[in-house]
């Protein structure tokens, strides 16, 4: 589990800047990706609502 954990955080932040995301917008995806895995979704649905989570942040942070 610590192992699917640490590669779903590592995922996370890859992408998270490759998609430009600033720092604040990671540690959000991850926050949420990984209560998305302790609530038993499966690894890509956690890094998938983490990702989703992390793009609505940076829309909401654009229209500020």
């Amino acid at each position: 589990m610590q192992e699917r954990q640490t590669a779903i955080l590592n995922l996370i932040k890859y992408r998270a800047i490759n998609l430009g995301f600033n720092e604040d917008m990671r540690l959000v995806g991850e926050a949420i990706a990984i209560r998305a895995f302790h609530a038993g979704a499966s690894a890509h649905r956690a890094v998938t609502e983490g990702l989703l989570a992390s793009d609505r942040l940076a829309r909401i942070s654009h229209e500020d």
